[in-house]
């Protein structure tokens, strides 16, 4: 199913600026904004929000087969600084709301905020949400399906992933034409000592 997921940081008991990060169908980590392994920009990063730009919101599209997914939310705020935050579902077309969940303030990097909800046709239930720590996913049921992710960040990670696995099958490809070439070569001289 086609949708769009919204997040939106609307109360903070803080000055300053914070980084804003979401994950979907992943966990995500407690420092959300710092660079991959690979040098990349972070994949989780939706915003740099300042306490003077609120409300504030995000939204992107995905595309969700049947089954359980989740949302994860959190700011890059350290322990006593907390934000209030709200993740919403909505239908792709009409923009309806389908779920949504909306923390207290009480959301930083230490505090995540989620919404799990499950994807059925053409509807959209919540399931549960609330405060989970990073790194972890809310319970989901078996088989909740795959996720076509469909920013920037997200696709890289999928990209190196996807030529990783193809590299081995391509390499075996080659040796395998390489096989051929010499039982060809192999053939034309054996035909011509024939002849």
């Amino acid at each position: 199913m086609r949708l769009k997921i919204k997040c939106e940081a609307l109360d903070i008991n803080e000055p300053g600026s914070r980084y804003v990060g979401r994950s979907i169908d992943r966990p995500l980590p407690e420092l959300f904004w710092e660079e991959d392994p690979g040098g990349l920009a972070s994949p989780y990063v939706i915003g740099i929000v300042d306490s003077i730009d609120l409300p504030w919101s995000h939204v992107e599209s995905a595309m969700l087969e049947d089954g359980t997914h989740y949302v994860i939310m959190a700011t890059s705020a350290n322990a006593g600084e907390k934000w209030k935050v709200k993740i919403t579902i909505l239908d792709y077309y009409s923009g309806a709301e389908l779920a949504s969940a909306e923390s207290d303030i009480e959301v930083d990097r230490h505090n995540q905020f989620y919404i799990l909800f499950k994807v059925s046709g053409n509807s959209v239930e919540k399931i549960s949400s609330g405060l989970i720590d990073p790194d972890t996913a809310p319970t989901k049921e078996t088989g909740g399906g795959s996720t076509i992710w469909e920013t920037l960040g997200d696709l890289i990670p999928k990209f190196g992933e996807m030529m990783q696995s193809m590299m081995s099958m391509m390499m075996q490809m080659a040796v395998m034409m390489a096989m051929m070439q010499a039982m060809a070569q192999m053939m034309t001289s054996i035909a011509g000592a024939i002849i």
